[in-house]
């Protein structure tokens, strides 16, 4: 996922303050996903890590595509 310059300002901020904390991934008004902040994210590039199945991932980036 990329983000704007004003979503990357906001998702720094946001990351910065939740590292080891869950932070919620909303797609259509649900929960699509909670990763575990690992560092703050300064580039505007979103990854997520997870052990999810390579099925589970597609899924998930559907889903994020979708949104």
């Amino acid at each position: 996922m990329n983000l704007t310059a004003d979503g990357t300002a906001a998702f720094q901020t946001a990351t910065k303050n939740t590292v080891g904390s869950r932070i919620a991934i909303v797609a259509g008004g649900r929960i699509v996903s909670a990763p575990t902040v690992q560092a703050p994210i300064t580039s505007g590039d979103v990854v997520v890590t997870s052990g999810l199945t390579e099925r589970e991932a597609r899924s998930l980036a559907t889903r994020l595509d979708a949104g």
